[in-house]
C-alpha cells in the first residue's frame, strides 16, 4: 500500500493518506487525479485498468485500489 501512497502523493503531495481514507469524499482525489493515479499505476505495474474498471467504486480507499491493482496483476500472471 505503500507504493499506492506514494503515487497519491505525486498528484496531491500535501494530503494524509491512511488505509481506510475516503479519497474522493475528502477531496483527495478529483475525477482528473483518478485518470492521473491510473496512468500512474499501469506505467508502475505495466498492467492496462480497462475502461469498465475506472468506476469511482475502484478508487474510494486505499484497500479498492489495491484491489484493483491485485486483479490485474495476478490475471497477468
Amino acid at each position: 500500500m505503500n507504493v499506492i501512497i506514494e503515487l497519491i502523493n505525486e498528484i496531491n503531495p500535501y494530503c494524509t493518506v491512511k488505509k481506510d481514507t475516503e479519497l474522493i469524499e475528502e477531496g483527495i482525489l478529483s475525477s482528473l487525479a483518478i485518470m492521473t493515479l491510473i496512468n500512474l499505476i499501469e506505467s508502475r505495474y505495466d498492467i492496462t485498468i480497462a475502461d469498465e474498471d475506472v468506476i469511482v467504486d475502484n478508487f474510494r480507499t486505499l484497500v479498492e485500489i489495491k484491489d484493483l491493482i491485485r486483479k490485474y496483476c495476478e490475471s497477468e500472471a
